[in-house]
């Protein structure tokens, strides 16, 4: 309370009106707050100085439509957990087509840096839960659309033998957990010729437990952690409690979606 009425003080411009002047600023504010969340202009607004913000965030040209935001950790200032590196393995492995064993020889925690937030260009900002935690009046930008590798054609008949398989794509959302960039040296082992650069994703999935008319899809509760490519985390979604569980708001629309044709194979 104190904080807030030392930043009302300074707009009050008139004597006889004093009221009135922190009105306008009241609201004035409420407005930009508004306008900030809902078309993630948070960075845009922001009355930093452009240069060092920039100098802070991190591009790589193998993920041009995408960049990472502070807060940023490396392994001097924060140990991974063995349990996060070894899903770092696991994707890895089945990127490379490798074993994990072999990963691992190349596999250290000082190449592993941690960001806080990534943002889509001409999209949206994305959080780590793992280090950036939401403020009591901002949302909750961690939950995520996961398309590509989660957007899998599902049997919607597979408990009836008998039937012909009938296929449809299956949405899957989870929580961003961590923001990993790993730099991998080059090695035949892993057939780099040069040094490359990975952006992934942990996320920890949402146990979809029921759906509408409306494709709104309802989850109690979470599953197990997978790390994934940033190419395929693609938007945030929203939450809203109902009873005992939560709807997903997806606003990214049916377009934005990986699309099945059943006639193209």
């Amino acid at each position: 309370m104190e904080r807030f009425c030392g930043r009302l003080l300074p707009t009050i411009k008139s004597r006889r009106h004093p009221y009135r002047s922190m009105d306008s600023y009241v609201a004035a504010n409420a407005q930009l707050s508004l306008i900030k969340i809902k078309y993630n202009l948070e960075d845009s607004l922001s009355l930093l100085p452009k240069g060092s913000s920039a100098q802070l965030n991190f591009h790589n040209v193998s993920y041009p439509t995408c960049e990472l935001l502070p807060p940023r950790r490396t392994a001097s200032s924060g140990s991974l957990l063995p349990t996060l590196v070894k899903k770092i393995a696991v994707s890895l492995a089945t990127r490379f087509n490798t074993t994990t064993r072999i990963i691992g020889k190349h596999l250290k925690p000082e190449i592993i840096e941690q960001w806080g937030k990534v943002r889509r260009l001409d999209g949206d900002t994305m959080h780590a839960s793992s280090l950036v935690k939401p403020k009591y009046d901002n949302r909750d930008a961690t939950f995520v659309r996961v398309p590509l590798q989660y957007d899998l054609l599902v049997d919607k008949h597979a408990r009836s033998r008998d039937r012909e398989p009938e296929y449809e794509p299956q949405s899957f959302y989870g929580q961003l957990e961590n923001i990993f960039v790993v730099k991998l040296p080059a090695t035949p082992d892993l057939e780099l010729v040069q040094p490359a650069t990975l952006i992934l994703a942990a996320i920890r999935t949402c146990t979809v437990e029921a759906e509408n008319s409306l494709d709104m899809h309802y989850y109690k509760r979470q599953g197990r952690t997978e790390v994934v490519d940033m190419t395929s985390v693609q938007c945030v979604v929203g939450r809203v409690k109902v009873g005992n569980m939560y709807a997903i708001i997806d606003r990214s629309g049916s377009m934005a979606r990986g699309y099945y044709d059943p006639d193209d194979e």
